[in-house]
C-alpha cells in the first residue's frame, strides 16, 4: 500500500482549520520544554491511532487518513455531536473499511469545499 500526502482543499479560516493549529497551541501552551511539547505531539498521535484501533483501522495508510479527519474535525472525532453524519459513514452495512474511509474523506472534503464556497 503506498501513502500520498495531499493538502486538504479550503483555506485559512475555513471549516476545520484551526483545530489542528489549535491543539498544537494548547500542548505548546501546557508544556514547560521542548521535550514535554513532544512528548505531547506524541500522546496527541497516540490517542489519534487508539481512535483509529476503535474504528477497525490500524494499517499505517488507514491510520494516516484517520488523522486527517483527528486534525482537521478535532479530538472528539467521530463522537461529537456534530460528526453524525461521518458516524452514519462508519456504520454503513454493505461497504468496506476501506470505502468507509474513502466515504468519510469524501465527506469532509466536500464540507471544506462547501464553506469555502459560502465564504467566498
Amino acid at each position: 500500500t503506498s501513502v500520498r500526502f495531499v493538502n486538504p482543499p479550503g483555506r485559512h479560516g475555513g471549516f476545520g482549520s484551526t483545530s489542528a493549529h489549535n491543539e498544537i497551541l494548547r500542548i505548546a501552551d501546557s508544556s514547560n520544554s521542548y521535550a514535554q511539547f513532544l512528548r505531547g505531539l506524541q500522546q496527541w498521535a497516540s490517542d489519534c491511532q487508539q481512535s483509529a484501533a476503535r474504528h477497525g483501522y490500524s494499517a499505517i495508510d488507514e491510520a494516516l487518513l484517520w488523522a486527517r479527519f483527528y486534525a482537521v474535525l478535532g479530538t472528539q472525532f467521530p463522537e461529537a455531536a456534530d460528526h453524525a453524519a461521518y458516524r452514519r459513514l462508519l456504520a454503513e452495512p454493505g461497504t468496506s473499511p476501506g470505502q468507509r474511509l474513502d466515504n468519510l474523506n469524501t465527506e469532509l472534503t466536500r464540507q471544506l469545499l462547501t464553506d469555502k464556497e459560502s465564504r467566498a
